[in-house]
């Protein structure tokens, strides 16, 4: 891409293109930033990234629930049991609420995995 392309495409001077490659000038508007995309056939975001403006941010990926079948939780159980008492007790107790809500009537009577 040519510093004369930009500067023509801004209506600029060749100078001024100059002055904002090496920051001394203010480029960093929305305007420019979709014109200079648009010169340099850049992603938008790309460029407003690389302009330091703001873009929104990436779209969280998709996760799975935690649903694990009953017999691998029981099994999930039974390894958190064994570290529960070398400092890990918050794992056992997270997987013993899921055995819990799955299993309300157990719960209930006391009978645990």
């Amino acid at each position: 891409m040519s510093v004369r392309k930009v500067a023509a495409h801004f209506d600029v001077s060749t100078q001024s293109v100059y002055g904002w490659e090496a920051g001394g000038a203010d480029f960093v508007d929305d305007n420019r930033a979709t014109g200079l995309a648009t010169v340099l056939e850049m992603d938008l975001l790309e460029v407003r990234r690389g302009l330091g403006l703001w873009v929104p941010p990436p779209e969280p990926e998709e996760t799975l629930p935690f649903n694990p079948t009953d017999d691998e939780l029981d099994e999930m159980i039974a390894e958190a049991r064994k570290d529960r008492d070398r400092g890990n007790p918050e794992l056992y107790d997270a997987l013993m609420s899921v055995w819990r809500l799955r299993h309300p009537e157990q719960h209930e009577t006391g009978e645990t995995a």
